[in-house]
């Protein structure tokens, strides 16, 4: 029976009562309209409801059968135009390095989105080729660690396909060897943590992996001291905010490491001040330097000129802190874009 029907039955069962006992039927059934209409007005407000939330699930929840539906985190968005190809790719771990690379390659603000991935486009000009452009992204890993450094270059070669790659940031340093600031552009990349167990103990089963001979000649010519750099330090650490500038000694000129240079890599985070004077003693008088990625970096990017450009930030010891973690990462890449600038010469490649 319909709402309306019963509403009827109801008035006309009232009104022959009402007649029975002898009163008027107008009081009973001004109450009984009142109830309808109440009940009415709630019924159409939760009617409303229900279908305001199912056409909100349905814009949450786009139906499984298209076959569009994106399985990575953000998708590809574009808010930068970026080449399909670039020159040269340059990869940070640490926000505070990415940061200080934006700052030193002047990269817009910008960017595009690669699964969860941002790339910064920019570009230095060649001396080596009359000025001509070289297009550079730039990106970070996300997170730090060798596997992760691997997994960033297989998706920056996946999606730029770059002639060369390098690797920029902060490392640690051998005390006697490097001061803070002071610029290490290895050789060569010491993997210490592989290791054989026995009943007597451990085993050493380090690997090694070499800068590309390629690139070892360019950077062979490559003269610091010639080409401006300690100007360009100079000036980017008088216009750093006095919250991000360490005390800097009054002879401050940092060295850029680049002949007989080892840097060491593997999981641990030093800071005991003896775990590097003695892997030095033990294995390599040529280590200097230490980080967590430099390993996976040069493995993954197998293949490709690549180079690691690593500012000191510290020298592995109790005394390890933050103070000089922007200022070393704007070194080293202040140290790349003036080696780029001046003795680069980048592979050829069809067109």
């Amino acid at each position: 029976m319909s709402m309306l029907a019963l509403v009827a039955a109801t008035l006309v069962g009232m009104m022959m009562l009402a007649q029975q006992l002898g009163v008027s039927p107008f009081p009973a059934v001004a109450a009984l309209l009142t109830i309808v209409c109440f009940n009415g007005i709630a019924l159409s407000v939760q009617r409303r409801q229900e279908q305001e939330w199912a056409n909100t699930s349905r814009a949450a929840s786009p139906s499984r059968s298209r076959a569009s539906v994106n399985t990575e985190p953000y998708g590809s968005l574009t808010f930068a135009a970026i080449p399909e190809r670039v020159d040269v790719a340059i990869l940070t771990v640490l926000p505070i390095e990415l940061r200080a690379a934006q700052k030193v390659f002047r990269t817009a603000d910008k960017f595009a989105l690669r699964g969860n991935r941002r790339f910064y486009s920019t570009h230095v000009r060649s001396r080596q080729l009359d000025g001509a452009p070289i297009s550079i992204v730039l990106t970070s890993s996300n997170e730090p660690h060798n596997v992760q450094a691997a997994k960033a270059v297989h998706d920056i070669i996946q999606q730029f396909n770059p002639a060369a790659i390098f690797l920029v940031g902060i490392a640690g340093g051998e005390k006697k060897r490097v001061r803070l600031g002071d610029v290490v552009i290895p050789q060569a990349v010491h993997f210490y943590d592989p290791e054989r167990l026995t009943d007597a103990g451990t085993e050493p089963r380090h690997d090694r992996a070499l800068v590309p001979t390629d690139m070892r000649a360019n950077l062979h010519y490559y003269d610091p001291l010639s080409t401006g750099l300690d100007r360009d330090i100079q000036a980017f650490s008088r216009r750093m905010a006095t919250q991000e500038r360490p005390r800097l000694p009054a002879n401050f000129r940092p060295k850029v490491i680049s002949h007989n240079a080892v840097i060491a890599s593997g999981a641990k985070l030093l800071v005991d001040g003896r775990f590097l004077p003695q892997l030095r003693s033990r294995h390599d008088q040529r280590l200097v330097a230490c980080d967590q990625e430099s390993w996976g970096f040069a493995k993954g990017s197998e293949g490709l000129w690549w180079a690691i450009f690593r500012g000191i930030s510290d020298h592995g010891d109790p005394q390890k802190d933050d103070r000089w973690h922007y200022l070393a990462a704007a070194c080293a890449a202040l140290c790349l874009r003036n080696f780029l600038e001046t003795e680069y010469i980048p592979p050829r490649r069809a067109a």
